[in-house]
């Protein structure tokens, strides 16, 4: 009876876990160094990975990440060249 109080009391944790772990809520990982949005999935990723793989790549060109990392990159070497 423990056990089961138990469960029920984290379920909603191990839940939230497992979304934040599950490949197939993102769909894969971005692909850097290009000038562009790449999303890496599994080949063998199900319909609902390969459908939040879209998503994401259309967050991330949403987000004009490229131009965020790129920024990010130049400051950075100029901080490293005035040293």
């Amino acid at each position: 009876m423990v056990r089961k109080l138990g469960y029920l009391l984290m379920r909603p944790a191990f839940q939230s876990l497992k979304r934040r772990v599950d490949y197939a809520e993102y769909g894969g990982a971005p692909l850097v160094g290009i000038n562009g949005i790449s999303i890496i999935s599994h080949g063998r990723s199900s319909d609902r990975a390969i459908k939040n793989a879209i998503r994401v790549a259309a967050e991330l060109a949403k987000s004009e990440v490229n131009k965020h990392l790129r920024a990010d990159i130049e400051k950075n070497m100029e901080l490293t060249r005035a040293k």
